[in-house]
C-alpha cells in the first residue's frame, strides 16, 4: 500500500468524513461532424432545457431550493440568445458546430468572469456548465451518474457541476473534494444546504487518489488525507466527534441573545421556502433578514392568492420579535413563471424582472402588497422592492 499524501484546499462545507474513495471521471467531449448542424444544435438545447426543468423541480420536491434556483437559472441560461443566437451565427458547415459551442461560450464565460458583481461573475460557472450539457448531448454521451454508489463514499473529482451535487444522497456521500473551485460557487452552496462536508482547490487530489482507496477530509480547515494510516484516520474519527459535539453546544444557546460587549447582536434567517422558515423559527432566530417570497410564485399555473401569501406572512411575522424583512417577488430572468412574461430580452438577468415586471402585472404585484400589510398588523414587517435603480 501506497504511504499516507496529505493534501490542503478549502475548507467549503463544515464536517469531517471518512471513507472509501470514488473518483468521479471526467472527459472532454467533442462535438462530432453533423450534417444538419443547426437543427442539431436546436434540438440539443430543447433536450438540455427540459432536462434541467426535469432536475430543478425534482430538487424542490425533495426540499432543496438552493439546487432549484440554481438549474433553474441555468435551464434559462441555455436559451439565452446571446447564447443561442450567437452560435447559430457561428455555424459554417457540419464541422463547425464544436468550435462554435467553444468560441461562443469561451466568449461569454470571460464576459461574466469581468464583471465586479459576484452574482454577475458566478454565472460565468452556468454558462460553461450549460455549455458542456450541449456538448455532451450532442456527442451521446451522458454525464456521471453519482445516485448509485456501491456504498456510502467519499467522491473525489477534478469539478462537479450544480446538476451532479444537487443530486447528492447525503447518507450515500460521505463528502467530496474537487481539485478546482472556490467557497462561493454554486456547488459549494448546495452542499452546505445538504450538509455533505467539502473540500475545494485541493490541486492534485485527482492524481493522488484512486477508487478504491480510504480518504479523509476536514471541510473545516480544508485537510485531505488518502491512505490514512490508523494514526491519521484516528485523529479524523476525533475531527468528526468534535464536529458534532459543537453542533450540540451551538444548538443549546438556540433563543439565547447574542452580545459583544454591551452590544446586542442580532441573528436573522435568511428564508426561501416553507422548510426555511419552519427551521428559522425551530432555532429561535430572532428576526428574518430575508424572506424572498419567489418559491411561493414559481413552479405553479397561477399566482398565490392574497390569503395563500397573508398566511405565511403573518405566520413569520408572530413568530419573531425583530424585523421580518419581505421582498416582494423577484420573478423574471433565472426565475420564470409561466403565467408571467415578457418580450425575449439579450440580457433578462438584468432586464424586465423583479420591480420593473410590476407594471405589467399590477392586479399579482397589488394583491401581494395587501397580504403583506395585513401581515403587519402581527409584527415588525419591513418591506423591500427588488431590482430598483437610481
Amino acid at each position: 500500500m501506497a504511504d499516507p499524501q496529505i493534501l490542503t484546499g478549502i475548507g467549503a462545507s463544515a464536517g469531517v468524513a471518512v471513507g472509501p474513495v470514488v473518483v468521479v471521471e471526467t472527459s472532454v467531449v467533442n462535438v462530432p461532424s453533423i450534417a444538419a448542424p443547426a437543427e442539431a444544435f436546436a434540438a440539443a438545447v430543447a433536450e438540455v432545457t427540459a432536462d434541467l426543468v426535469v432536475l430543478a423541480a425534482a430538487a424542490r420536491e425533495r426540499g432543496r431550493d438552493e439546487a432549484a434556483e440554481v438549474l433553474e437559472a441555468q435551464s434559462l441560461m441555455a436559451q439565452d440568445p446571446m447564447l443561442v443566437d450567437g452560435i447559430v451565427e457561428a455555424i459554417d458547415g457540419p464541422d463547425s458546430l464544436g468550435p462554435a459551442i467553444d468560441t461562443v461560450a469561451g466568449e461569454l464565460v470571460a464576459m461574466f468572469e469581468g464583471f465586479d458583481d459576484p452574482y454577475l461573475a458566478a454565472r460565468s460557472v452556468d454558462v460553461a456548465e450549460v455549455a458542456d450539457r450541449i456538448r455532451r448531448k450532442l456527442a451521446g454521451v451522458k454525464s456521471a451518474d453519482l445516485t448509485a454508489l456501491a456504498e456510502p463514499s467519499v467522491l473525489v473529482a477534478q469539478t462537479l457541476t450544480a446538476a451532479e451535487t444537487a443530486q447528492l444522497d447525503p447518507a450515500e456521500v460521505l463528502g467530496f473534494v474537487t481539485a478546482t473551485g472556490g467557497p462561493t460557487s454554486h456547488v459549494v452552496i448546495i452542499a452546505r444546504a445538504l450538509g455533505v462536508p467539502a473540500v475545494v482547490g485541493a490541486a492534485g487530489v485527482t492524481e493522488a487518489a484512486t477508487s478504491g482507496d480510504r480518504l479523509c477530509l476536514d471541510g473545516g480547515d480544508g485537510t485531505v488525507v488518502v491512505r490514512p494510516d490508523a494514526g491519521q484516520e484516528a485523529d479524523f474519527g476525533l475531527r468528526a466527534e468534535r464536529h458534532v459535539a459543537s453542533i450540540a453546544a451551538a444548538e443549546q444557546w438556540a433563543g439565547h441573545r447574542v452580545s459583544y460587549g454591551d452590544a446586542g447582536i442580532d441573528v436573522a434567517a435568511n428564508v426561501a421556502s416553507d422548510a426555511d422558515l419552519a427551521r428559522a423559527i425551530e432555532v429561535q432566530a430572532d428576526g428574518i433578514g430575508l424572506l424572498r417570497t419567489e418559491f411561493l410564485f414559481l413552479d405553479r399555473p397561477e399566482p398565490p392568492s392574497e390569503d395563500e401569501q397573508y398566511d405565511l406572512y403573518a405566520k413569520a411575522a408572530r413568530a419573531f420579535k425583530d424585523p421580518v424583512v419581505i421582498r416582494t417577488f423577484d420573478v423574471g430572468g433565472d426565475k420564470p413563471a409561466d403565467y408571467m412574461t415578457v418580450d425575449d430580452e439579450e440580457n433578462p438577468f438584468l432586464g424586465v424582472r423583479g420591480a420593473r415586471l410590476y407594471s405589467h402585472y399590477p392586479d399579482i404585484f397589488e394583491s401581494q402588497i395587501r397580504a403583506i400589510m395585513r401581515a403587519a398588523l402581527h409584527g415588525d414587517v419591513w418591506l423591500m422592492l427588488p431590482m430598483i435603480t437610481m
